[in-house]
């Protein structure tokens, strides 16, 4: 009785899957990368043709035809090997960025620029001294890590009685 599935039809035993299912030796990566550009012509389909050659040529015209020749393409058509052309513009800017901000941290930093290093002393002394919370913070400036604390930790109020070690 023949399958009602017309030219593809399920293997319907253990044996018949073993017999369809490639070995795994036989995989290869090529498959995985390279199958876009091979292209299976079934026998059913080119019995409909009078010339199945020339159906063949015009096919893989085609196929070839998606990607142009050009270096960065033409029209609709992407250029070959896109990914690798976008990772490299990709990297270049990357390494500008990286350049860039190199060049500005190690001319413009305060560690480099003796004019922003005064600055910013300035601005940090004036920081200290004038500040909102604690008008005696230059005195425990450096104290924080080791000192001793007077008074019960309970109590209300600011903690000012810091003894620098």
């Amino acid at each position: 009785m023949p399958r009602p599935f017309g030219a593809w039809a399920p293997a319907l035993n253990i044996a018949e899957l073993k017999a369809r299912t490639p070995r795994p030796s036989m995989f290869s990566a090529g498959f995985m990368f390279g199958s876009g550009k091979n292209v299976y012509y079934s026998p059913e389909a080119m019995a409909h043709f009078k010339d199945p050659q020339q159906f063949r040529d015009a096919v893989d015209t085609v196929v070839k035809m998606r990607f142009s020749d050009r270096p960065f393409g033409h029209a609709m058509r992407p250029p070959p090997y896109v990914h690798i052309k976008c990772f490299g513009v990709f990297s270049i800017l990357v390494a500008g960025m990286a350049a860039m901000q190199n060049w500005f941290y190690s001319s413009y930093v305060p560690a480099n620029n003796p004019s922003w290093r005064k600055v910013m002393n300035k601005e940090w002394e004036e920081a200290m001294n004038n500040s909102p919370w604690d008008h005696r913070t230059h005195v425990w400036k450096y104290a924080e890590v080791n000192a001793a604390c007077l008074g019960n930790t309970v109590d209300l109020g600011q903690r000012k009685f810091y003894i620098p070690a």
